[in-house]
């Protein structure tokens, strides 16, 4: 039994050391340092799953306390969408109910969080409160694309699902057909406009703002501390 569970440790071990140094490799291709990397190794890669056991442990919460105290972040970005495996779910669950204990000492309660998507689904433009568009260029799109392809042992397999394409491909696709819907709508909302036509799809469009005309375009939702808690522990 012993055996096992040191065989288990170990294939751990070696998959947490390819996952970071793939993370390195991309985030260098994006111009971030490794000094400004911080690799949490979270207790619940190896709990989830195991019946009667919480996915959580008292460590992984002090940890992302101080953690969080110690960064100060104005922003924090996130996966707001589940995964297979769950680790993304997980991980938004933990800082949020981070953020709730260190609000209760008046700490970080003024940090914003911007949710991401885009492998399984994306934010809907029919409801743009709250919503912030990034629009970048086809440098950018290489960069990005480059960056995702560092991550190799996520390359192959693919994700489940129907769509067979390989991540980066329906990124690029995802990324360029956000951008032709955003900049429809803003044409719509343009006609619309000229001709006077009040209703209350002119008003959601008119919440959008417009930015500069590019070939793809990021969308994230934003979450004050208090609304993050509240969806996501």
């Amino acid at each position: 039994m012993q055996d096992k569970k040191d065989l288990l440790q170990a294939a751990y071990e070696a998959k947490t050391m390819v996952r970071e140094k793939e993370a390195r490799a991309a985030t260098a291709t994006l111009g971030v340092h490794s000094k400004n990397l911080h690799y949490f190794r979270a207790d619940y890669y190896t709990r989830r799953g195991i019946p009667g056991v919480k996915p959580f442990s008292a460590d992984d919460h002090k940890r992302m306390q101080v953690l969080l105290v110690k960064i100060n972040p104005d922003i924090i970005f996130f996966a707001a969408e589940d995964d297979p495996h769950g680790a993304h779910g997980l991980a938004s669950k933990l800082i949020a109910r981070s953020l709730e204990h260190l609000g209760q000492y008046g700490k970080l309660t003024g940090v914003t969080l911007w949710g991401y998507r885009g492998a399984w689904n994306e934010w809907s433009l029919d409801d743009p409160d709250n919503l912030t568009f990034i629009s970048f260029d086809e440098a950018n799109m290489k960069q990005k694309i480059a960056a995702i392809k560092e991550h190799k042992s996520q390359l192959n397999p693919l994700f489940p699902g129907d769509d067979q394409r390989e991540f980066y491909e329906r990124a690029h696709a995802r990324n360029k057909a956000m951008a032709s819907e955003y900049y429809t709508l803003i044409d719509v909302n343009s006609e619309l406009t000229n001709e006077s036509k009040k209703s209350s799809k002119e008003e959601t469009l008119t919440s959008l703002t417009k930015i500069e005309a590019m070939p793809y375009l990021e969308v994230f939702k934003r979450f004050s501390a208090k609304d993050f808690i509240h969806n996501y522990k």
